[in-house]
């Protein structure tokens, strides 16, 4: 049967009305356990970030989480697109429950993080990754996205990431965001904080 990899929450961790968030976070977390589904997906949108209350939010949640055997991701996106800055965030827990989603798009294209980059910040902590073919327009804006999502392994081995454009037209990007030919498959690096589960597309 169908199985669902990963649920959204569509608040914002970053979002000042910390109840409201928290209220949305816990209702999430119940559906996704419903579905079976092991992941939910949380989000800093850009701008102002109180990193303290983040932390308190996520603090008062995950005990709800272990207990539904659900995982929270925080996504490479919005303020943590900055790699460094979530891996700071998730080693204040250090808890299985709570991980990272890796979307390669906000990395490369919006923070300028190379994969090797994300890979040795982030190193285990990614569960989920999502997989876009982007490119960015000649005055650096971005270009048009195609999104493919794929679950992190669970072998301790070292993976591969292979990138392949769904318009058979389109280029890829490179780890500097640049648009260019289709690779043929890019390697998966090892990180100081262990070897990133196999990435398989």
């Amino acid at each position: 049967g169908l199985e669902i990899a990963c649920v959204d929450a569509v608040s914002n961790l970053s979002d000042p009305d910390t109840d409201k968030v928290k209220k949305d976070i816990l209702h999430v977390i119940d559906s996704a356990a419903r579905l079976h589904a092991p992941y939910v997906r949380l989000r800093a949108q850009e701008g102002a970030a109180d990193e303290e209350k983040i932390r308190a939010l996520l603090g008062d949640v995950l005990p709800y989480a272990e207990e539904a055997r659900v995982t929270l991701l925080v996504e490479t996106a919005g303020v943590y697109a900055d790699t460094k800055k979530l891996a700071h965030l998730l080693d204040s827990f250090a808890d299985d429950s709570l991980g990272a989603l890796w979307d390669i798009h906000h990395t490369v294209l919006r923070a300028g993080e190379s994969p090797d980059e994300t890979v040795k910040n982030l190193g285990a902590y990614i569960r989920h990754v999502h997989i876009k073919d982007a490119s960015k327009n000649p005055d650096g804006t971005q270009g048009g996205t195609t999104a493919v999502t794929t679950p992190a392994n669970g072998n301790n081995g070292t993976g591969s990431s292979t990138t392949r454009p769904l318009d058979p037209d389109a280029g890829t990007v490179d780890p500097n965001g640049n648009a260019g030919d289709p690779p043929t498959g890019t390697e998966g690096g090892t990180g100081s904080r262990g070897i990133l589960p196999g990435i398989m597309h």
